[in-house]
């Protein structure tokens, strides 16, 4: 299954159910991921070199129809993870994690977050979604990239022809603000604009279009965007799409201090040390599952265990059956904030409590127990150990 003709991909997603301003989307939008798929796998070409097991790390801000195409179409060595908020279209596989994070909370460096590097950055549509200055995010979204990493950066074009008519005609070229404000588009750059954003981050242009069809519209209007196409400048056209090379060797890394002073509001550093003793693994239907924890703070990074929501450390667990599916990622949390009362867990030291877990019901299970830094990452993502209990719920 290739998935890369603009015709395949309708197809594909129309037998999906979904809302009804999902398939309008898809249909609007079948045309623009045709092209954007060919960019992709044209700069995955790029790292292979003929290692076709060599891993390759994409990050994709803002999940979408298109990553799910990714990952139903692409090998296990080609890892997809994604940035944002989450998407009722795609899951991750195996070795992908999706990371809670909203680009607007760029504009505090308290929020910043350290994840990658990766090779190949997908960002595509989200820019005018965002409502701070790209001078916060931009630089944040340099710092995930490797040196000689790829960015694929799609976004409209303010100066599109039609808007520029709209407004001659004394019409706003843009749409009002929605009541989901993640929908609406605050800022549509000029070709000019994004050039300038683009050299002053650090960024080689390697490749650029910009073109009028990449939307499915009327075919009276396909042909007057083909005809504009040729007697005006590319800037007077309507979707850019840029292929990217960093050149920078670092673009902006958060330093020591920076690091250190967020603490688990940065996924750098997290490490800990998880022991659990239960009173019995095998209980009957009516019965907890109690038993006592002790972890200790084996990383470089301060715990927040206050009221911040954003970085807050938690202990969580994952529910899985016997034979290892995944049956409830968030099954559990316990929050540290109870029997913490100053509010950090600094690095080397312990904290000891009890645990009380909900019975999951008569069957054989395993539970992963392993800390959280909420909105951040699970520990284990970032090479911290979590624990396996199995566990056994038997009839009264």
């Amino acid at each position: 299954m290739k998935l890369r003709k603009a015709k395949e991909i309708k197809e594909y997603f129309l037998q999906f159910k979904m809302p009804e301003d999902s398939r309008s989307y898809i249909i609007e939008h079948h045309r623009r991921y045709e092209r954007l798929l060919n960019k992709i796998d044209t700069v995955c070409e790029l790292f292979q070199h003929g290692k076709e097991s060599s891993p390759i790390h994409i990050l994709d801000i803002g999940a979408a129809f298109q990553t799910e195409i990714l990952r139903a179409t692409m090998p296990e060595n080609i890892i997809v993870d994604t940035l944002g908020f989450p998407h009722h279209i795609t899951k991750p596989r195996s070795k992908e994690k999706h990371i809670n994070y909203d680009l607007n909370d760029s504009q505090w460096t308290k929020k910043w977050i350290n994840i990658g590097p990766y090779d190949l950055i997908i960002f595509a549509e989200v820019f005018e979604h965002l409502y701070v200055s790209s001078t916060h995010f931009m630089p944040l979204i340099t710092s995930w990239l490797k040196k000689n990493g790829y960015m694929i950066l799609e976004v409209p074009n303010g100066m599109q022809i039609w808007k520029r008519i709209r407004m001659l005609l004394g019409l706003h070229p843009f749409a009002p603000l929605r009541e989901v404000t993640g929908n609406s588009h605050f800022r549509e750059p000029s070709v000019k604009d994004m050039r300038q954003l683009l050299k002053d981050n650090g960024y080689e242009i390697i490749d650029f279009t910009c073109k009028n069809d990449y939307f499915n519209v009327s075919p009276i209007k396909n042909l007057l965007n083909r005809t504009a196409e040729k007697i005006l400048p590319k800037s007077f056209s309507g979707d850019m799409i840029f292929v990217l090379r960093k050149e920078k060797e670092d673009g902006v890394i958060l330093s020591e201090d920076q690091t250190n002073n967020m603490g688990s509001q940065s996924q750098t550093k997290l490490r800990a040390d998880i022991s659990v003793k239960f009173i019995r693994r095998k209980i009957r239907c009516n019965e907890a599952l109690t038993g006592h924890v002790e972890i200790m703070n084996t990383g470089k990074s301060k715990w927040l265990t206050g009221t911040e929501d954003f970085g807050q450390v938690n202990l969580g667990a994952h529910l899985l059956n016997e034979e290892r599916t995944m049956l409830d990622f968030d099954y559990f949390r316990y929050n540290l904030r109870t029997d913490n009362e100053f509010g950090v867990i600094n690095p080397g030291d312990s904290i000891d409590f009890d645990i009380r877990v909900p019975n999951p019901g008569k069957g054989k299970y395993i539970l992963e127990l392993d800390m959280v830094s909420e909105e951040i990452c699970w520990f284990h993502d970032v090479g911290s150990r979590k624990i396996e209990i199995e566990i056994e719920v038997v009839d009264n």
